[in-house]
Formats: C-alpha cells, structure tokens, sequence
C-alpha cells in the first residue's frame, strides 16, 4: 500500500526525532524525553487519522491542526534541549528542518481541502 507524501514526511520526522533522543542524556529520560517521545509519535499519527477522515472535514482539519500544535511544542523542546546542550545545534535544525517542511505540507494540504470543499 502505497503512502501520501505527508505521511512519509511524518515518517522521517518521527524516525529522526526518535533517534535523536536515543543519543539524549540519562537525566532526560524521565520527563523531556518521553514528552518528545509522545509527541513525535502523535504527529504521524496525527496525519494517518487526518488522512482517515476523508469525509468528516471537521473531524479531519482537527488532526491536521492538532499535527501543527504538535510539532511546535516539539520544536520548543528541542530548542530549550538545545540551549542547554543536551542535542547539538545541527540535530536541532535538523528537527525543525523536518517540522517546517511538514507543516508547510499539512498547511497545502488544508488549503487544498478548503478548496475542494468551496467547490462543492
């Protein structure tokens, strides 16, 4: 079964994010790590149910947004990560590399779905 591009971006993102914090310090592993964890998890699954509801446009722009919030506070942790030293710069903007991209795709992707449906 082939998958939506969105999807393999969401992918990438977790996949990344997941191995970043492998490398993260022991003392982070009991909060800020599970935390980013949880959220890496839930933006690509986020985007699997977004993708799901195709007929409920409500309940669909609803995990697309919820997908947006996600990352951004991903993005906050990691920067606070970051300015502590506990992920080095390039792993950062490798992260919030990923989280623009995406969010620029689900940000098209709401678009287009707000077009199809002024259509109808």
């Amino acid at each position: 079964m082939s998958k939506f591009n969105i999807q393999n971006k969401a992918e990438e993102f977790m996949s990344y994010a997941l191995h970043v914090l492998d490398e993260s310090p022991k003392k982070l592993r009991g909060d800020i790590v599970p935390e980013m964890r949880k959220l890496a998890i839930d933006v690509l699954l986020d985007v699997v149910y977004a993708n799901f509801h195709f007929d409920d446009k409500d309940v669909r722009l609803g995990y697309q947004i919820d997908a947006r919030k996600k990352m951004r506070g991903l993005n906050a942790l990691a920067e606070a990560c970051m300015v502590q030293n506990y992920i080095t710069k390039h792993q950062y903007e490798v992260i919030t590399g990923h989280t623009f991209e995406l969010d620029g795709m689900i940000g098209n992707w709401i678009e287009s779905d707000a077009k199809r449906a002024s259509k109808v």
